[in-house]
């Protein structure tokens, strides 16, 4: 394989992973989905979660919450109905059009504080989980890259 066609396929295998990383396919509100990966990964040693419903709850002066029913098996196999919530600060000093069809839009896409059960995550864990959470998808993509490389090595 000419080096060429070597830069060619890696541009290619490249370019799939940013669009793979960047369009999950996924249709709920990025905060949602957000505060349902950070609860699944503070719970993580209580797995299998199973989601039951989700609020949302906006005040328009302060943030919005996102708040999460589940339930999750203890260490004893009993299941456990468990909350979660997650707050955003509200970003824009002025109502816009976009507001009225995605309330959600007008806050933060990262939130400030989450409670299990009522209550307040430590600030270390919230902080690592929410780092945690942000990395994921650029290591996923190095990872990606990096078996590609490999691939192309060993041709």
């Amino acid at each position: 394989m000419n080096g060429v066609t070597c830069i060619n396929r890696l541009a290619l295998v490249t370019l799939a992973s940013v669009l793979t990383v960047s369009c999950s396919g996924k249709t709920e509100d990025v905060r949602i989905n957000l505060c349902r990966e950070m609860t699944g990964r503070i719970l993580d040693s209580m797995q299998p979660i199973t989601w039951h419903s989700q609020e949302t709850e906006i005040r328009k002066a302060g943030d919005a919450a996102i708040k999460l029913a589940l339930s999750v098996t203890r260490e004893n196999g009993d299941e456990t109905r468990v909350t979660s919530a997650c707050f955003f600060k509200h970003n824009l000093p002025e109502e816009s059009a976009l507001d009225h069809v995605n309330p959600l839009a007008a806050f933060s896409t990262v939130p400030y504080t989450m409670t299990i059960d009522g209550k307040t995550v430590p600030k270390d864990v919230f902080s690592q989980v929410l780092r945690d959470e942000q990395l994921e998808p650029f290591r996923n993509f190095a990872e990606k890259v990096r078996t590609e490389i490999e691939n192309l090595k060993s041709r």
